[in-house]
């Protein structure tokens, strides 16, 4: 709350208080001009503003300054005085009330709550009021800011202020929590905007190094850039004297050292191929031993790609990492045989692209004309040394970005968990334990059409319980990966069935 921008304010209101007193001390009455000048009483507002450059959160010296700064606003006859002492008092206090909810320490709140004489209960809306009031002149700006803060602390209502540390703080914070979650792709992807979009959303900048990735991963790499920056900012401030971000700054950097160890294993952008070497912003690195494999299936030919995963980099100075993307491709044959069987050369063409890496994920794509069991050999032709790689099938949100879910392929013989899914060519058959249901297609403009809202509706009422999807061999792709996608929650455990 006491910002550099509230600062400078204090600052105007300690210029007027020195120059009155500087126009007295030289225009003394010449008889009555002592022999020595006498010794200036302490200014308690000047006092309050030292003590409040730190907040003492193990004592109770900053309660002590806001019960003086309450008595100086309501007696001091001057009313720039009073004014700058309800501002800080309220700023201060809105301060305590972010650092006791960040760093968990409900009883900073309770102490401050007996320091304002307010009980706990009315802490937030005495001191939302006291913000409000001393709204007034060079002290509007970074009132309203303090009435944000409490909004978005108390009740988590948008934050839109582009300069605070409580904004930097929370970034810093929920990326690093997004990063620990089952699916922290898609967590960190859904905290950025996209660092290669123009303005106007339109399309993609031609210039910008992250193009060579799909959306979803260009937003979780500007995610983590966006903590580290972030948390260098509240570092900063800290250094430079704001007491909230002192306060607040070990907890942003354990958040942010968390980050270091985090990587993401990007997709491609389909419609870019990068055979020279494409250098990454100075913020991210390659991260070692970790790459991805992706596999795209298209009627006619199986291609794949390697690329690194990526995380930050400790330091931007020196040559920037660079990455080259260039597809591998196997032509698809006219004719198949009647069982499903890897696909030949194959596997021998992966195993060669990704010798010498250590593959982290392995992910599979299917366009939508693609038949079922055409994916299902793409499958069974995965190396054997992908095993400890992690491996999904992408699909499509509803912004058409590429997603990829975490499946296990399995054969015939592999036991089968309580939810089962079938897809065939005149609908859904949904087995829950002993019980079937039927879910046919359903007529629309266009046809009948695969019922994708009633599965996912009864898929999200078994609460993300581990599901077997399984398919005919005449079925498209698209309408596995549509049931794939239909499933409850994105950590569901989802076991593909390979006929």
């Amino acid at each position: 709350m006491l910002t550099a921008q509230s600062r400078i304010a204090l600052c105007f209101s300690i210029v007027l208080c020195s120059s009155a007193g500087v126009a007295r001390a030289e225009t003394p009455t010449p008889a009555t001009q002592p022999e020595s000048a006498p010794t200036a009483r302490p200014d308690p507002l000047q006092e309050a503003r030292k003590g409040l450059e730190r907040y003492d959160l193990e004592g109770n010296a900053t309660f002590a300054l806001l019960q003086k700064l309450g008595q100086i606003a309501a007696t001091d006859p001057e009313p720039a005085r009073s004014l700058e002492a309800r501002y800080l008092r309220a700023g201060a206090a809105t301060d305590l009330i972010v650092i006791s909810a960040k760093l968990g320490r409900p009883e900073l709140q309770s102490a401050l709550a007996t320091a304002l004489g307010y009980e706990p209960s009315q802490l937030t809306s005495k001191v939302r009021s006291e913000l409000e009031a001393a709204a007034l002149g060079p002290y509007e700006a970074p009132a309203r800011n303090g009435v944000q803060m409490l909004d978005f602390v108390v009740s988590n209502k948008p934050f839109v202020s582009s300069q605070s540390v409580l904004r930097d703080f929370s970034w810093v914070e929920s990326i690093a929590k997004a990063a620990k979650t089952a699916d922290p792709n898609a967590a960190l992807a859904a905290l950025a905007d996209d660092p290669c979009a123009k303005r106007d959303g339109s399309k993609v900048a031609a210039h910008c190094s992250l193009a060579i990735f799909d959306a979803s991963s260009r937003r979780s790499l500007a995610a983590l850039t966006n903590a580290a920056g972030a948390n260098t900012s509240l570092q900063k401030a800290a250094r430079e004297g704001d007491p909230l971000a002192a306060a607040l700054s070990e907890l942003s950097a354990q958040y942010a050292s968390t980050l270091s160890a985090v990587s993401v294993c990007a997709l491609p952008e389909l419609s870019v191929e990068a055979k020279a070497p494409v250098a990454l912003p100075a913020s991210l690195r390659r991260t070692e031993g970790s790459s991805t494999l992706t596999i795209r299936i298209t009627p006619t030919e199986v291609r794949s790609l390697l690329t690194p995963c990526l995380g930050l980099r400790g330091e931007s100075a020196g040559k920037p990492d660079e990455v080259v993307m260039t597809w591998s491709t196997l032509v698809l044959p006219t004719t198949y045989r009647p069982y499903v069987a890897p696909l030949t050369g194959l596997g021998e063409m992966l195993s060669a692209q990704s010798d010498g890496s250590a593959l982290t994920r392995l992910v599979v794509m299917a366009d939508d004309s693609v038949q079922a069991h055409v994916l299902a050999r793409a499958l069974v032709s995965l190396p054997e040394r992908s095993a400890n790689a992690d491996v999904s099938l992408v699909t499509r949100n509803a912004k058409g970005e590429l997603q990829a879910r975490p499946i296990e392929i399995a054969r015939g013989d592999a036991s089968s968990p309580n939810l089962r899914v079938r897809v065939r060519l005149g609908g859904y058959s949904l087995y829950v334990g002993s019980q079937f249901e039927d879910i046919p297609r359903v007529k629309t403009e266009n046809g009948f059409s695969f019922d994708r809202a009633a599965l996912a509706q009864r898929l999200a009422a078994q609460q993300g319980n581990p599901v077997q999807i399984s398919f005919m061999s005449e079925v498209t792709s698209q309408e596995v990966l549509a049931a794939l996608s239909s499933t409850a929650v994105s950590s569901q455990r989802v076991q593909l069935m390979i006929p």
